[in-house]
């Protein structure tokens, strides 16, 4: 959501997730910008405008470092009207749906029922 990772709520949520790193995903966000400046939209979406993106459905952690941000997007998300629903697995782990445990596989099962519908 944000190449930049300057949410200052994101060294709390740091500190407990066990998989990710703002200095890794940094690198990572450097490399994926290929110099351009990770800030602008297309590479940071939270930065513009949401009007126009499809509706999203967000599956989310309170461990994963990423938290802060999909908070920040359903914020913006309410107030411009887009539409963002945000699922939130409180204790789970960045990509939770893919972790072989019932959170994960409840919301497996639930992204593959909105997909077939």
């Amino acid at each position: 959501l944000d190449l930049t990772l300057t949410n200052p709520a994101i060294p709390e949520v740091e500190a407990r997730d066990p998989w990710l790193t703002t200095s890794g995903l940094l690198a990572a966000g450097r490399g994926w910008a290929g110099g351009d400046d990770p800030a602008q939209p297309r590479l940071s979406p939270v930065n513009g405008p949401l009007v126009p993106l499809a509706p999203i459905d967000v599956y989310i952690g309170t461990r994963d470092l990423f938290y802060p941000d999909v908070r920040r997007l359903e914020e913006r998300a309410a107030t411009e009207g887009a539409s963002v629903n945000v699922i939130v697995c409180d204790g789970a782990v960045h990509v939770y749906p893919l972790v072989p445990a019932p959170e994960g596989r409840a919301a497996a099962r639930a992204i593959v029922r909105s997909a077939a519908s």
